[in-house]
């Protein structure tokens, strides 16, 4: 008797000992999120110390500093429109995001120009222009819209991701181990569903219907941008796996129709053995290379 009361506290303090520890490394306390036109969106103000890195969603719900309703009278606004790629994930502080790693670049040439990272993980074009729709402009003057390879036939978010895709929590777990449990290990182990986002999904092919709907979407939001007199131009981003010639291809017909709507197009020049840190997003030095490209994207703008 005396020795199962003894390996009972010894589990206890076990579980004691690894809540802490996964409190420590931030969880149990995860970036939450809400419904919105956009399917979903991040709750507003929050602040997060995940992972061992800063994670901050201002008071109109994107990463990073507060932003006004209206910039200062000789600040250049400019919105970075896109998904995880321009969100940056848990894996790096809200300074090393590519956004933020443009707008320093640019203030270091003396150019005062303000970039609000207008972006969630897995959002489609549909996702991140409705959520404009909602919100507004913001008073910027350019727009750099981010798409990757995954974008090409994505179609629209809803709000059933909220709860139900453990990467998409409405509300804080009862413990950090909960969480751990649940997020990460029930679903490795195929017990559970996978908390991949609706945007990293498999690219070999490529689903016609949804990409005509696609580019029509992007159609319709080049003409709002030329009727807004806004400057819009578009990132483009290829995964870490070469693609396939399905999606070669749709890549090829987006960039010739925004070619003859007369949109500038960039496509990230980051390598692929050294700046990735899974088959589509960036690491630190990934962003740290885009956002000098996008810097000078924005030369000409700001």
């Amino acid at each position: 008797m005396r020795w199962a009361l003894r390996g009972v506290i010894a589990l206890i303090l076990v579980c004691v000992a690894a809540e802490l520890a996964a409190r420590h490394y931030g969880f149990g306390r995860p970036l939450l999120y809400r419904p919105a036109q956009s399917g979903y969106e991040m709750v507003p103000d929050q602040h997060l110390e995940r992972l061992g890195h800063t994670i901050t969603v201002n008071r109109i719900g994107t990463r990073g500093p507060e932003v006004a309703a209206r910039p200062a009278a000789d600040t250049h606004r400019i919105i970075v429109l896109g998904d995880s790629v321009a969100y940056g994930g848990a894996m790096m502080n809200d300074d090393q995001t590519f956004p933020a790693v443009a707008q320093r670049r640019l203030a270091e040439q003396g150019r005062r120009a303000e970039i609000v990272n207008v972006s969630a993980g897995g959002w489609s074009l549909f996702d991140e222009v409705r959520w404009l729709h909602q919100h507004g402009l913001l008073g910027a003057e350019t727009i750099v819209w981010t798409i990757n390879h995954m974008d090409l036939d994505q179609g629209p978010n809803d709000s059933s991701q909220i709860g139900r895709n453990p990467a998409f929590p409405g509300h804080n777990p009862p413990f950090a181990l909960w969480e751990v449990a649940t997020r990460y290990v029930v679903p490795r182990l195929g017990l559970g569903r996978s908390g991949a986002d609706a945007g990293s999904g498999d690219g070999a092919t490529v689903d016609p219907v949804w990409e005509a709907r696609v580019q029509q979407q992007v159609r319709q939001f080049v003409d709002q941008a030329a009727r807004d007199h806004l400057r819009l131009m578009v990132l483009y981003h290829d995964g870490r796996e070469p693609l396939t010639p399905a999606r070669q291809a749709a890549r090829d017909r987006l960039f010739a129709m925004l070619s003859q709507a007369g949109v500038p197009v960039t496509v990230t020049q980051v390598d692929r053995k050294t700046m990735f840190q899974d088959n589509i997003h960036p690491n630190a030095a990934g962003a740290e290379a885009i956002g000098g490209q996008v810097a000078t994207m924005l030369r000409s703008a700001t």
